[in-house]
């Protein structure tokens, strides 16, 4: 058994955070490496912080914005990967915390969960990260939703166009049958 698992870290903030004293962030390759496996010219390329659990010298970490279209009555599941099992996740739309409700509910800690949708619930949602090491919160912005309400007319009209691809087969085959029958 290997005494490190620093590819369990996925985060710099998580390796630095952990303080496993094997482990350190190699800015080179974006990930936590054991530190025996890192070359020693590049020591100056790996983040590290085993007294103090400062992770400041991470690099940042930047969210991708989704852009996800609905229509009211449908359910949205906004998923929010969190840095470590310490993180704390919390929900913002347009600035304001979510809270739970019968309609929006957190669902295993990295799940946003918006039952029954309707126009109200549009709006650009965050989802942060926080750990705290030593009295001090590390907050990363994990991830960026914008909630567009779909175009109305569409959900109408793409429902018909898979009836009459479902139903123009079965017509076709009707007719043909009758055609085909002896009379």
């Amino acid at each position: 058994m290997p005494l490190t698992a620093c590819d369990h870290y996925t985060s710099c903030m998580d390796c630095v955070l952990a303080r496993d004293p094997y482990c350190g962030w190699n800015l080179i390759s974006n990930s936590c490496a054991a530190i025996n496996h890192i070359h020693p010219n590049t020591h100056s390329e790996v983040v590290q912080s085993l007294r103090d659990r400062n992770a400041s010298h991470c690099p940042a970490v930047e969210s991708t914005n989704t852009i996800k279209f609905f229509y009211p009555g449908n359910k949205l599941s906004l998923l929010c990967e969190p840095g470590s099992n310490l993180t704390q996740l919390q929900w913002h739309v347009s600035g304001h915390p979510v809270e739970n409700s019968s309609v929006v509910q957190h669902i295993k800690h990295n799940t946003l969960l918006i039952l029954n949708a309707s126009e109200n619930d549009a709006g650009h949602y965050t989802c942060t990260s926080v750990e705290t090491s030593k009295g001090e919160e590390y907050i990363t912005q994990t991830a960026m939703y914008d909630l567009r309400l779909g175009d109305s007319m569409k959900a109408p009209l793409i429902q018909a166009l898979v009836i009459i691809i479902i139903v123009m087969p079965l017509v076709l085959v009707v007719n043909l049958c009758l055609f085909c029958s002896p009379r």
